[in-house]
């Protein structure tokens, strides 16, 4: 689907007298900034996890820390558990209480089915949906289309054939 293309009214700009292209340009300058920043983070980061895993105290999380001075840093063990189903299914199967820890769920693939088919409307779903809506900004070169070129048409080389001409 093409972008409808609009231009930006400079009345409308909220840029205190700048020119939309100065701020582009100043945006994508602080954009690069930030990858080149975001990446010397992680590298330092991985360095003082090490260091921590090696010379830090360990407390009873499995976390490493380190002071410093004034500053205390770390190696943070983060630890999150979920259920494995097929697991979990057999375990409570087993001990007969399955029925105790399983519930009825809507299968989003029969609802589509039946929206295919013209038994619900899109509309009906999405009155029954909750929607979350969020917007980011995006910018990025603009793509220049390039005049098509001609295709190259290759001649053959057959010998031609005679015609009889009638007299």
């Amino acid at each position: 689907m093409p972008l409808k293309k609009k231009k930006a009214v400079a009345s409308e700009l909220p840029f205190s007298g700048r020119a939309l292209s100065e701020v582009l340009a100043e945006y994508a300058e602080v954009n690069e900034k930030i990858k080149f920043l975001d990446k010397r983070k992680k590298e330092l980061s991985e360095s003082l996890k090490e260091l921590a895993l090696k010379t830090g105290t360990k407390d009873d999380k499995g976390s490493f820390y380190v002071t410093e001075g004034d500053k205390i840093f770390g190696r943070v063990r983060k630890c999150s558990i979920s259920l494995n189903e097929d697991k979990a299914m057999k375990f409570f199967k087993k001990k007969g209480l399955l029925k105790d820890v399983t519930k009825t769920v809507l299968d989003e693939d029969k609802i589509d089915v039946l929206v295919s088919c013209g038994e619900v409307t899109a509309d009906d779903i999405e009155s029954i949906s909750d929607v979350k809506e969020s917007f980011s900004f995006y910018m990025g070169d603009v793509k220049k289309e390039e005049p098509e070129e001609m295709p190259e048409i290759q001649v053959s080389e057959r010998p031609k054939k005679s015609r009889l001409v009638r007299r």
